[in-house]
């Protein structure tokens, strides 16, 4: 446990799109309304290049309903609870299906690999609308 009191930061934009791109393991979680217009939240690893973040699920998944349709909002942080110091960076904006051939290939090299059992072969994209973060240190 730290013996200086912590310090409350905003993070730059270009500080949260390195912080998720750096991070591992690649897990967060997103958080969207269900059918039933409850929130609900799923964790899910991402990869993220040229400032999007990228999602793999099941076509029959209830996240397939969020796309194109409502703003979500993926959350990745990181805590050290030894020394209580830690970031999060929360990204709000539209899922949208990766269906153009083109994308598609160009997205292979992401290597999106999913802890969840399945192929999880639906690719989202994440355009981001508002990207923020803290860091508390």
């Amino acid at each position: 446990m730290s013996q200086t009191p912590p310090t409350l930061t905003e993070l730059s934009v270009d500080e949260c799109w390195g912080l998720l791109a750096a991070h591992r393991p690649t897990l967060g979680r997103i958080a969207f309304d269900n059918d039933g217009g409850r929130p609900v939240i799923h964790p899910m690893n991402y990869a993220v290049t040229e400032r999007t973040v990228y999602l793999r699920t099941d076509p029959d998944s209830g996240l397939t309903g969020a796309v194109g349709t409502q703003t979500v909002a993926f959350e990745v942080d990181d805590v050290d609870p030894d020394w209580e110091r830690g970031w999060s960076v929360l990204i709000q904006g539209r899922l949208h299906e990766v269906d153009d051939p083109d994308e598609l290939a160009r997205r292979r090299e992401l290597r999106l690999r999913t802890w969840a059992p399945g192929e999880r072969l639906y690719l989202l994209r994440l355009d981001a609308e508002h990207v923020s973060g803290r860091r508390l240190e």
